[in-house]
């Protein structure tokens, strides 16, 4: 089961980067700021993608406002619709939680949250290879160097497909108890 869900989200990002005309072989890191972001919160966003456009991955930025931020390398900017943002979970390897992002819809869809502390979400730990997420600091502390830092780890983690694959099966079964 998992071996073809990860086959159509493989299909769902090759789709989605030819939409976009970049490569599907890189990390792909989703961002989705709808009319309930606060105004600090895209701040460190923008911050946030300053830092991610110097890395080896494309980002897609589904977002009601267009920002200077979006005229980064590798960020990709797509006007907010439903249709926008399903299609970018359904292809995103990884997204960038705020508080007012769905976790549940996130995890549901095979995406590994970059994430702010919530009983959804458990922070990947290394060692003991458990977690469902990489956990940035809690859902007041959105701040753009410990979401870089997140955005890191679950880089570097991506390198090994076989752990990536565990947290991705994590992140399912935890939502479909």
């Amino acid at each position: 089961m998992l071996k073809e869900f990860l086959l159509s989200k493989e299909e769902s990002k090759k789709d989605l980067c030819g939409k976009l005309s970049f490569d599907h072989s890189m990390p792909l890191i989703g961002i989705v700021l709808d009319n309930e972001v606060e105004d600090t919160h895209k701040d460190s966003i923008e911050k946030l993608l300053e830092g991610a456009s110097a890395l080896n991955v494309e980002i897609v930025v589904v977002a009601d406002t267009n920002l200077d931020s979006f005229s980064q390398p590798n960020v990709h900017y797509v006007p907010y619709s439903e249709q926008s943002r399903k299609h970018l979970m359904q292809a995103s390897d990884v997204m960038v939680a705020l508080p007012s992002n769905d976790l549940e819809e996130m995890l549901m869809n095979g995406v590994i949250p970059i994430s702010h502390e919530h009983k959804l979400v458990s922070d990947y730990n290394l060692n003991s290879e458990q977690g469902t997420a990489f956990v940035y600091g809690g859902a007041g502390d959105v701040d753009h160097w410990k979401m870089f830092a997140a955005l890191i780890r679950a880089l570097e983690t991506y390198k090994f497909p076989y752990d990536w694959k565990n947290i991705v099966n994590s992140g399912l079964e935890s939502v479909s108890k």
